[in-house]
Order: C-alpha cells, then structure tokens, then sequence
C-alpha cells in the first residue's frame, strides 16, 4: 500500500505519457504537431482510461448484491451492480454511482488501491440501493472504450434506476471526476435527481485543456489540446441548475478545474439548492480519495467509517 497519495498522481493523471527533459518535448511536439493536427483533430482526448477485469465477483460486495447488466445504444452490455439498501433500515431511495476515469466495479480505484465496495456499503446503511455499472468497454462491459459514449451509458443506467424505484423513494445521483460529465449527460436528459453529488468535478468544455497543461505545462499543453476535440457531453455548468438540490465538493489544488471554473461555478450555480464546498490544500488525486471514503491525514490507505461529512449531512437533508 502506497505511503502517500501523491505517489499515485500519475495514477489519476489523463495524460498518462511518460515524462521526457523539456528539450526533448519540444523537439517530438514541434515534429509531429502538424501531423496529429490533420489526421487526429477530431479524436477525443484520451479522458476515460481502460481498467478492471472481466468478471464481477459478488463476494467482493455485500450479500444480496445483484449483478446488473444493461444493453447501450449499439448492443454492448453494460455491467454491474445493485447493492440492496440494508434490511431493517428506513429506505431512502436509489443511489447512482458514476465512477471516476481508470476505476472499475470489478476492481475498484487504479493506483493500488482497494475497492469502491466500502463506499456502496456505506450507502446501503443508511436506506439506499446503490447502483454502480462500469463505462462502456470498462471492466466487465462489452464494447468499445470511448468518453463520446458517455452520454448514452448514462441515459441506459439512470432508465434503470427509474425502473428500480419504489413509490415514494427519492433518487440521488453521485459522480466522482469523470463521473461528472455523466452527471451533465443525466441532468441534459431531464434526469431531474432529487440530489446531485459531485466529488472533484471537471467540465466537457476544459477538462482537455486543464489536462494537458497540467501534464505538459501551459505552452506544450496549448499544442497538445490543439490535437483533440472535447468529449461529446454537455458542460456541467449549463445543466446543473437541473437539479432539485446539489453538493459539489472542489479541490482548492485541483489543477483540473481551474480558478476560471471555480469561478464560472459560482457564478451560474443557484445558492438556494447548491452547495459548494471548496477543500482547503485538496487536489484531484486527494480528493477522488477522500470521496471513496480513504482516510488520508496519516495515509495509512485505510477506509474509514463515515461519509464525508458534507455529504453525509447533505443526504440526510433530503
């Protein structure tokens, strides 16, 4: 187990290129950039990393998890799970968990660390099914791996979730990094959640430019953005006012939403039914930590037994 988060940065980085001496890098972008910039202007930034295995194995998860599985738009199956809220306790609603880039249900966060079954256990106990389904051609779902899908792997999961309610349950929608944008794809839909939690958010409109200058620096990251297209989501910021009530937690060192988008947030979020929370000292490897529950003061790369505590207050508000 790793002794620090920052040891896993590069784990969660959406660049994931070797670092070469900055000679060297200008020389091979300055070489290839007018290629790349003909053959590959519209491909999409390289955002949703491949993770997992192919199987689910339910002894990772508590009893009376189901698997789910999901058919998209082009006959891929999407898999995951249902994780039953906890017998014997008042059920709040359905839960659904997008997951961060390079995370699986089958084997939980990239980098070393263990699975995300804690948090969904976590949810259970307090009344609400969980449901978590991996990306498109991610872990145990068939298909081919690409952010453009997205928006479609969350209109299929969140039809599901519908279907799985009960009268009078509420459905809150969670996202973590990546599962941000799937959040924006759910509230375009007209998902209309009764809550919206978001962990380390990024937006479709700059997550491409804010990666590559955090991978490369501000001019090699300029070229480099210049390569590839936006993932097809909406921006989060046009659609969030779309939900009845939202917690978006943000990481003060978060190099992938920059000061411009912690500003913008501000300034379109409606402070009747957002919350904002800014994390004093927090990047974005730190935070998708501290959202899955790790306990990160020592870093001993325990869980620990309680939800952060904005979000445990902001459910129970609900």
């Amino acid at each position: 187990m790793p002794n620090s988060p920052n040891s896993q940065a590069k784990a969660f980085r959406f660049f994931p290129i070797e670092r070469n001496p900055l000679w060297v890098r200008v020389i091979l972008l300055l070489s290839i950039i007018p290629l790349l910039a003909i053959t590959t202007a519209s491909c999409t930034a390289p955002i949703l990393r491949e993770a997992g295995v192919d199987r689910i194995d339910l002894l990772r998860f508590p009893d009376r998890t189901q698997i789910v599985e999901l058919n998209s738009e082009d006959d891929s199956v999407l898999r995951g799970v249902l994780v039953p809220s906890e017998v014997g306790v008042q059920r709040r609603g359905v839960s659904i968990h997008f997951l961060p880039s390079g995370a699986s249900i089958t084997t939980g966060l990239e980098g070393g660390f263990g699975s995300i079954t804690h948090l969904l256990e976590l949810y259970s106990q307090r009344g609400w099914d969980c449901i978590a389904v991996d990306y498109r051609g991610i872990g145990a779902s068939d298909g081919s791996r690409n952010p453009d899908h997205i928006q479609n792997d969350a209109d299929v999961i969140l039809a599901f979730a519908k279907a799985s309610m009960n009268e009078g349950d509420l459905l809150v929608i969670r996202g973590v990094s990546l599962g941000s944008l799937a959040i924006a794809a759910v509230l375009a839909a007209e998902g209309d959640p009764d809550g919206v939690i978001i962990h380390a958010p990024i937006r479709a409109t700059t997550i491409v430019s804010n990666g590559a200058r955090d991978r490369y620096g501000s001019f090699l990251g300029w070229l480099v953005a210049l390569v590839y297209s936006e993932p097809e989501v909406p921006d989060l910021l046009t659609v969030l006012e779309r939900s009845s009530a939202a917690l978006i937690v943000v990481g003060e060192e978060d190099p992938l939403f920059s000061p411009s988008d912690r500003s913008e947030l501000l300034s379109s979020a409606d402070s009747n039914a957002t919350d904002i929370r800014f994390m004093e000292g927090l990047d974005h490897v730190t935070l998708v930590l501290r959202s899955f529950c790790f306990e990160l003061s020592a870093f001993s790369g325990q869980s620990v037994d309680h939800l952060p505590q904005e979000e445990d207050t902001f459910l129970k508000k609900l």
